[in-house]
């Protein structure tokens, strides 16, 4: 993973499943030696799911009130002016509280140029699956009827492209970067590099945003 990383030079990583302890502790030395020093990740105990922001430039954290069940699944950073929400989402009914507190924040959230960037485990029915099985639709839809632009779905928009794979075979795409307007208008590029998946490094693929001055 490291270096398909250091392949792809990436100014702004957001990890999802991170976990703290040896495995953690040699990613953060990966990406330090690609000039990625720069690291936020809530606290969580070793060993559990969790997420990583690393970046070239400083980070300063920032807070969105989480349920305590909820605190390792989300990481909120301010990164050369941009709001960077970083999330993994829970199973089933289960990521609904988490999708409740990025709702609450969202009209402070969505005055600036902001982002909340990485696996929502979920999507709309008939559109980012074959079926109709996703969870919490309504709450991922309810985030963009605040205003929350789908920085992929915008720029392809009769594209049918998945990011994850059940063991059944049947495609999901769950791995999301939803901007605020201001920002979305800096994206010039947001595509999915299924590489990582097929080279079997991840089980998601890889969402990369261009965003210029």
């Amino acid at each position: 993973m490291l270096e398909w990383l250091a392949l792809i030079e990436l100014d702004i990583a957001v990890l999802t499943e991170f976990r703290r302890g040896n495995s953690g502790d040699q990613m953060a030395r990966g990406l330090a030696s690609q000039g990625l020093r720069h690291l936020a990740s809530p606290e969580s105990p070793r060993g559990v799911n969790s997420v990583l922001i690393a970046s070239r430039f400083l980070l300063q954290e920032r807070m969105i009130e989480t349920s305590p069940s909820d605190s390792h699944r989300l990481v909120s950073v301010e990164v050369e002016g941009v709001e960077l929400a970083g999330v993994y989402f829970a199973q089933k009914n289960e990521k609904k509280p988490l999708y409740q507190a990025l709702d609450t924040a969202s009209d402070e959230l969505l005055k600036g140029q902001s982002l909340i960037m990485g696996d929502f485990n979920t999507g709309i029915r008939g559109v980012d699956e074959t079926g109709e099985s996703f969870y919490a639709e309504e709450c991922f839809i309810s985030l963009l009827d605040q205003g929350w632009i789908d920085s992929w779905r915008l720029r392809h928009p009769s594209t049918t492209e998945f990011s994850w794979y059940s063991r059944k075979g049947a495609g999901f795409r769950i791995d999301h970067a939803l901007a605020s307007p201001t920002l979305d208008d800096r994206i010039s590029s947001a595509h999915y590099e299924h590489s990582v998946r097929e080279a079997g490094l991840s089980d998601h693929s890889a969402l990369v945003l261009e965003i210029v001055d």
